[in-house]
């Protein structure tokens, strides 16, 4: 607990251990260093704090469990007068005393503040089992329960513990609002509450689903003229008559989407990136149109290297899905079963060879033309956080799991060795926190750069630590590559073909670049706000880097230009040729050496600005469906005759 007495700048530890009290004396979360407050309020002498905590999912072998309840703490300032010592006291207030469920742990729990002039808080519970609920009069001076009862009689919706929390008219408390799905009210002090509108995604001024922040700038006596406005996964809501109906704010330059994964096709350019809570949505960059299908959350999305105008996604219903089409929806099915347990980004890979990978809890294969899915077990329940399939060589795949450690593949993905051992630095090891993000080398499987998340000095946050990792023996050993990054998290890496080992590293302080090992990361991105980026993707054909964003929107930037630039060679006479359905394409310049001929017999995409190099004309060979061209819109160099 720390405490600030100038306003916020500076702080002090407001709990020494003393022989008062330790540690483990506090009941349940709070001697968890992944406890979180999620709600706070002050008496009105200023002596005493209350908060509640929330404890985060155990993960055991018999599936997802609470094993932890949460509390209602107070921190009191307290003296002895026999000892003449001033201490801290922390106690649970909300015992088994004032449970009218005493077997049942809490799963949720907040207060609320009924107003400014006294010290009447109101408390919001939901248990564990059933999700039944309980509301709470506690007084802070006489540090006790007023009353409590069960509204609804315990027939509330169960999604009422997604809640953003109680609030109370302060002007007359028979009046109350709960956040859920939708939003709750109740005109008889909190015994019955009932929906303002239906679940919805955001159609006709009704407010989308899943607050998740809500105030009440203004209250009226008789209820009926509350203004409210509400935080949603569709964005903002506004009501000025006590929630009888509502507008829609967002208008048409809010950036409010929330995306997890997503990927860019290499043949139009078109962006498809899963959302919280709006599905799947397309960005058509030629026509600079948005396709949305709303069909609940929509997690990573992969674009097929081979075939135009197919993708992959997933939704949280646990749902493989496809389009043939390019673009949202994806409503064709590629179902696994028994049903996947995926992350929401950096779960899905395609590689140039038509395979199709699907990263969760399990390892999952799709090869090219095949409908049954091949997949490889872990001995660990949780799911992957991030995977790289090497593309010189599709035998290696490194994949990290969700809480630590580090996977690698030498068989296409059929079996995995636990190399987390071999990630160390001056003898400490660095596979025990999170690692967000694997970025392989296009043209050397070795070659492996990871991303470390914890940043790894609990007592000094601001110390510098290890950010990136980099190894060029496949994982054997590991150099810190982290100079010029900030303190924070690296969420995603992604290499730039073409390069001498260029990459693109995504933080909360924004986008940063690295030409070179020799040099050292610098801040790259302009314009962009400050916050999450979950997943980088590059469009070769467009030559664009796209971020998406929590909370803040899809953004993109040209490319940089690089002081070193790697064409593909091709040394002897060669086809291009693919299956009637299918193409190719490049994301760098191509060079024909002397005495090579190339014979291009199926369509070829060439990146922007790229370059077909040849000693002379005569070295290419167009055949009846053979074309090069840029389906992006964009002007790519041409044929050139190098001297």
């Amino acid at each position: 607990m720390l405490l600030s007495k100038d306003g916020g700048r500076t702080w002090t530890n407001h709990y020494k251990e003393d022989s008062t009290f330790s540690l483990s004396q506090v009941p349940s979360v709070i001697s968890r260093k992944d406890f979180e407050i999620t709600s706070l309020e002050i008496n009105n002498k200023g002596d005493a704090l209350y908060f509640t905590t929330h404890a985060s999912y155990d993960v055991n072998p018999s599936g997802d469990s609470v094993l932890l309840q949460c509390d209602f703490i107070a921190v009191e300032n307290c003296a002895d007068k026999k000892e003449n010592i001033r201490y801290t006291r922390l106690t649970n207030l909300l015992t088994d005393t004032y449970s009218p469920k005493s077997n049942k742990k809490t799963f949720a729990l907040k207060i609320t503040r009924k107003n400014q002039t006294d010290d009447i808080l109101y408390i919001d519970r939901t248990y564990l089992e059933n999700y039944e609920h309980s509301l709470y009069v506690f007084d802070m001076q006489q540090q006790k329960c007023l009353s409590y009862w069960s509204p609804n009689n315990n027939y509330l919706p169960e999604d009422i513990f997604w809640r953003a929390g109680l609030k109370v008219n302060p002007n007359n408390p028979k009046y109350m609002y709960m956040a859920g799905n939708v939003l709750y009210k109740s005109t008889d002090s909190g015994k019955t509450f009932v929906a303002l509108y239906p679940y919805s995604f955001g159609e006709n001024n009704t407010p989308h689903a899943d607050i998740r922040c809500y105030s009440i700038t203004k209250y009226s006596d008789d209820g009926e003229s509350d203004y409210i406005y509400l935080g949603t996964d569709g964005g903002l809501s506004f009501s000025n008559n006590g929630g009888k109906s509502f507008v829609n704010l967002n208008g048409e330059s809010l950036p409010i989407t929330q995306f997890y994964g997503m990927g860019v096709s290499p043949f139009t350019g078109s962006i498809s990136a899963g959302s919280q809570d709006n599905s799947i949505m397309s960005f058509v960059p030629k026509e600079k149109k948005w396709v949305v299908a709303i069909r609940g959350d929509g997690y990573d999305v992969e674009y097929d290297r081979l075939k135009p105008n197919i993708a992959y996604g997933q939704y949280n219903s646990r749902a493989m899905m496809m389009t043939k089409n390019d673009v949202a929806p994806f409503n064709m099915g590629l179902y696994i079963e028994p049903k996947e347990r995926a992350s929401n980004k950096k779960t899905l890979a395609c590689d140039k060879k038509g395979t199709l990978y699907f990263a969760e809890d399990q390892f999952n294969i799709l090869a090219k033309n095949e409908k049954t899915w091949v997949r490889t077990s872990f001995d660990q329940p949780h799911e992957t956080l991030a995977f790289a399939v090497s593309e010189s060589d599709n035998n290696i795949i490194y994949l990290s799991k969700f809480w630590h450690n580090l996977f690698k593949s030498t068989d296409g993905g059929k079996s995995f060795n636990n190399i987390s051992e071999k990630v160390r630095i001056n003898g400490g090891l660095r596979s025990n926190t999170r690692i967000h993000a694997i970025c392989v080398s296009p043209t050397n499987a070795d070659k492996v750069w990871i991303s470390l998340g914890y940043l790894g000095d609990y007592k000094n946050p601001c110390n510098q630590t290890e950010r990136v990792l980099y190894s060029e023996d496949g994982g054997e050993h590991w150099t810190d590559y982290s100079e010029g990054l900030p303190v924070y998290n690296i969420s995603d890496l992604v290499y730039l073909d073409g390069s001498k080992d260029a990459l693109f590293a995504a933080s909360i302080e924004g986008v940063f670049f690295r030409e070179n090992a020799e040099s050292s990361w610098k801040l790259f991105s302009k314009n962009l706000p400050k916050c999450v980026i979950p997943e980088m993707q590059i469009s070769y054909c467009r030559g664009k880097l796209i971020a998406g964003t929590y909370g803040r929107g899809l953004w993109e930037t040209d490319l940089p230009n690089i002081s070193y630039s790697e064409a593909l060679q091709i040394t002897k006479s060669t086809t291009w040729e693919v299956a009637a359905d299918e193409a190719l394409y490049f994301t760098t310049d191509v060079l024909l050496h002397k005495r090579a001929k190339l014979y291009i017999n199926s369509p070829v995409h060439m990146a922007k600005n790229k370059t077909l190099w040849v000693r002379n004309p005569n070295q290419i060979i167009l055949g009846k469906n053979g074309k090069l061209c840029n389906d992006c819109g964009e002007a790519w160099n041409g044929i050139r005759v190098r001297k």
